[in-house]
């Protein structure tokens, strides 16, 4: 199951890091056994990981610990174990114990053999402090891109996978969905549990975002506005120099070339 392959690779972390109370979810930790303990140089951290109060642990700057041909043995294997270990537990807090599929879970049963139980996610408006648009209950803007094995916990493998209904059928069961009910993230999703298993059956490698699908008949589409705060700016400042250059710029353009081209 997918709790018993978090427990597992937690377990191997500590053997790894040579700490019985090692915790892989503490960064702190991680980067503490890495670059204090194990005495690793610490590569060159970029973007989030640079900004943290202690070394980096972000994928990239694990990735290159792990590529590092002079990387001691114990140090890439708890590399590669923590890869792995953030994947899993990422699927099971999300996907698994998360509170919305529980209740999607229970909407299922409830709607009797061949029901389907629509997962819809709440958008906030007024959620964030930059006043961006924001989801929860899933949070479809943070759904991990990762594929796993799921005959394999020892294998990590990054980007996209073909199969996904995999996922679906291990969250549904997680959750209690049994028989013919059917779970769908939606108004897209596999259109059963049934189904999802048969897929699941056949593929071994779970991508969380193949979950997320249009019903027959529709699709899903994906939009995003340009350069939103400042268009919004402009609007309500009335700025006749910023709405020149957004109107030049036009729908598809990036007015911060512009901006910069004029200094």
């Amino acid at each position: 199951s997918v709790s018993a392959n978090v427990a597992q690779l937690r377990k191997r972390a500590r053997v790894f890091s040579g700490r019985a109370d090692f915790n892989p979810s503490a960064a702190g930790q991680l980067a503490d056994v890495l670059y204090t303990q194990m005495r690793l140089p610490e590569p060159h951290a970029t973007g989030r990981g640079a900004s943290k109060t202690h070394g980096p642990t972000n994928e990239n700057a694990l990735t290159e610990i792990i590529e590092n041909p002079s990387t001691p043995h114990n140090a890439r294997m708890l590399c590669t174990t923590i890869l792995e270990y953030r994947q899993w537990s990422n699927l099971e807090s999300k996907f698994i114990s998360a509170p919305w599929i529980k209740a999607a879970a229970r909407d299922a049963q409830a709607a009797g053999s061949g029901g389907i139980a629509r997962v819809r996610c709440t958008w906030n408006s007024t959620a964030t402090a930059t006043g961006r648009l924001s989801s929860c209950n899933p949070n479809l803007q943070a759904i991990t891109k990762y594929k796993l094995d799921s005959s394999n916990t020892g294998a990590r493998s990054g980007g996209r996978a073909s199969g996904g209904a995999a996922l679906a059928a291990a969250a549904m069961a997680a959750a209690g969905v049994g028989g013919a009910s059917g779970l769908a993230a939606g108004p897209y999703g596999p259109q059963g549990s049934a189904e999802a298993a048969a897929v699941a059956g056949s593929a071994d490698k779970i991508n969380i975002r193949d979950v997320i699908a249009a019903p027959r008949g529709r699709v899903l589409i994906s939009a995003d506005y340009s350069q939103i705060e400042l268009r919004v700016l402009a609007h309500l400042s009335g700025d006749r120099e910023l709405c020149r250059l957004l109107n030049n710029t036009g729908a598809q353009g990036d007015v911060f070339r512009v901006i910069w081209a004029s200094w």
